[in-house]
């Protein structure tokens, strides 16, 4: 089964400088900017790839998603955090990257998706809260590397 390839940016819109989310409707490498499916052609943005899974409510997952979930520990049983998607080796693998927590989970950890996703029904098991691009502090613990 092939999965479609789809993105979206977090991009300046250049009629008022405000920063938006939109899907992308066309990626121009060589002029490194995007046209958003709004119309909007942008030359300042962050990609948002889909990672081919949708969340607990079923909305489609992206990098840089920001999910509430749990993670169970054996010792101690579920501990609920705040996760943010993101590519975890060179293969294309995807993970949830510890972004804030409340016990038990140190952030900064990444965790293969996989571990967050219902076998019977194949969606994560996480739910969608924002994007790491909303708040300084859920960005500076998604590019904080342990």
């Amino acid at each position: 089964m092939t999965l479609p390839v789809k993105f979206r940016a977090w991009y300046c819109d250049p009629r008022d400088g405000g920063w938006r989310m939109d899907s992308v409707a066309l990626l121009d490498l060589r002029q490194g900017r995007i046209q958003t499916d709004e119309g909007v052609i942008s030359d300042k943005f962050e990609l948002m790839q889909w990672i081919g899974l949708q969340d607990v409510h079923g909305n489609d997952l992206y990098a840089g998603d920001v999910c509430e979930g749990q993670h169970v520990f054996k010792t101690c049983g579920p501990q609920t955090a705040l996760y943010g998607i993101t590519h975890i080796d060179e293969y294309g693998k995807w993970g949830a990257k510890t972004i804030q927590t409340k016990a038990g989970l140190i952030t900064g950890l990444t965790f293969p998706i996989q571990n967050y996703v219902d076998d019977s029904t194949h969606h994560c098991t996480l739910g969608i809260v924002g994007h790491v691009y909303e708040k300084p502090e859920w960005l500076a613990a998604y590019r904080h590397e342990l």
